[in-house]
């Protein structure tokens, strides 16, 4: 399937601006998550930077950075309920992860997998959604692709593959694992015994908050909003700018 002409267009300015190359990218986007024409009423979302996205056919080139940023910093997890004053949002979320992968590491990580893993849900922020898994399998095929698409327009906007090599995503799900169990047992009503049994969960979680103490909060507490903002953005713009300075592993 091809991309309209106007998309390539723009696609190619964009892969430029990233040393990316347009034809590889372009082949990826069209044969993995099919940018295709669907029939719809309006579908788009109006961003903070004021762009439109279009949510059935995302395109890369209608996302600013400040987006991501905004979208992670205001997706609620865990259904809302916390022991504190506050959610737990996909930001604070983002970054422990980042953190539990770093310490994972002995030799250090790709920056470009750490953009990767700093970016792992953020294909909810255009939705402002985060289902809990128990849900997911009702929402059908249809939220699967939508869910993939964003994810790949994201990855492809700030110079990621639309899909990642298999093994970084493994590192993600691992260490996702690891935060969600820190999140359920140090900041959430669930117990234990409900971690374990009800969620599925048996990985050990985290002993120590390292962000959370680093930037002079209590350990195990739900962030403000804007507190959660803070720290995702100052992350993500280290990470970026370490990556675009770093070869690709994957061309």
């Amino acid at each position: 399937m091809s991309l309209p002409a106007d998309f390539l267009r723009a696609f190619e300015r964009l892969c430029d601006a990233h040393g990316l190359d347009p034809a590889m990218a372009a082949d990826e986007l069209a044969a993995d998550y099919a940018f295709d024409s669907v029939e719809h009423s309006r579908a788009w979302v109006l961003m903070s930077s004021g762009r439109r996205l279009d949510l059935l056919n995302p395109s890369p080139m209608d996302l600013e950075e400040e987006d991501i940023v905004e979208g992670q910093a205001a997706v609620v997890r865990w259904g809302g309920s916390t022991n504190g004053d506050h959610p737990i949002v996909d930001a604070q979320h983002a970054v422990n992860v980042l953190a539990s992968a770093r310490d994972a590491s002995a030799n250090g990580l790709d920056p470009w997998l750490e953009l990767a893993i700093l970016l792992h849900d953020a294909s909810e922020g255009p939705l402002c959604f985060d289902p809990i898994s128990p849900l997911k399998p009702f929402l059908g095929a249809g939220y699967r692709r939508l869910d993939r698409r964003l994810q790949a327009a994201i990855h492809v906007r700030v110079g990621l593959p639309g899909s990642l090599p298999p093994g970084w995503k493994e590192i993600i799900k691992t260490h996702d694992s690891r935060v969600a169990a820190s999140e359920a047992l140090y900041m959430t009503p669930w117990t234990p015994d409900q971690v374990r049994r009800s969620l599925g969960i048996k990985v050990a979680p985290m002993e120590t908050d390292r962000v959370g103490r680093a930037n002079g909060l209590d350990p195990w507490r739900p962030w403000p909003k804007a507190v959660a903002r803070e720290i995702f953005a100052a992350e993500f713009d280290r990470v970026l700018a370490r990556a675009r300075q770093t070869p690709r592993t994957w061309q």
